[in-house]
């Protein structure tokens, strides 16, 4: 069974581009790395601008936006497993725009056999949600009770100051107020998750974006081929 760890949270308040504090993850692990990029169209933002200090690459699996469209939440998955468990950074470029300060959370999960944008069943988010509501994103459909999944809240807070979703663990809850103020909360659950739309246990006090992944712990299938004689 897979299982979520949570390696570090940044928030780094310079012009792109941002850096991670380090980590160090366990050998094996896929990497999975939330992004707030404040002043950032999230259009620009491309996989090649989340570069690891071990030369480890990712795959951007989704983005929103929020606070009037101004800013972005994105999220990557790495496209290898941990083989390198030297203390380590990751650092977000910007696309082509400017892009101002950064919050950057990282998580290792253990017990993973696919990477990239293969290691995700599915995901769900929202876009320039108003504050006094609730972040509900949602699924296409039913997680998977065996299956790890991650979420991430980012708004104009600091810090977010959000309840995680019941029989979730809240991972981290911080901000920056240098530039345009901005929050990020992040949670996970290991297993045990069947629903479809994934409510977190507050409101939000300002505009807000969601992202939410649920993560497919099963083994890859090796192919084969079948040879016929005649018709």
């Amino acid at each position: 069974m897979a299982s979520v760890t949570h390696l570090v949270t940044t928030p780094d308040t310079n012009n792109t581009p941002n850096a991670s504090g380090s980590f160090v993850p366990t050998i094996g692990d896929l990497l999975v790395v939330f992004v707030t990029k404040e002043a950032s169209v999230h259009t620009s933002i491309v996989s090649a601008d989340l570069t690891s200090s071990v030369s480890m690459t990712f795959s951007l699996i989704r983005a929103q936006t929020f606070r009037s469209s101004a800013d972005a939440l994105v999220v990557f998955v790495s496209n290898q497993l941990v083989s390198n468990v030297s203390s380590q950074t990751v650092q977000i470029e910007s696309g082509s725009d400017s892009g101002l300060g950064s919050i950057i959370s990282v998580y290792g999960v253990s017990g993973m056999r696919r990477t990239n944008t293969g290691a995700v069943r599915q995901q769900g988010g929202q876009s320039n949600q108003t504050a006094g509501t609730t972040p509900a994103p949602a699924f296409a459909g039913a997680a998977l009770t065996g299956n790890c999944c991650i979420g991430a809240v980012a708004n104009a807070t600091n810090p977010a100051g959000l309840t995680n979703p019941g029989s979730w663990s809240e991972s981290q809850d911080t901000g920056y107020t240098t530039g345009a103020v901005t929050g990020l909360e992040t949670a996970f659950r290991n297993s045990g998750e069947t629903g479809t739309t994934i409510t977190w246990g507050s409101t939000s006090a300002s505009a807000f974006a969601s992202i939410i992944l649920e993560l497919d712990a099963s083994v890859p299938k090796a192919g084969f081929f079948k040879f016929f004689n005649g018709a």
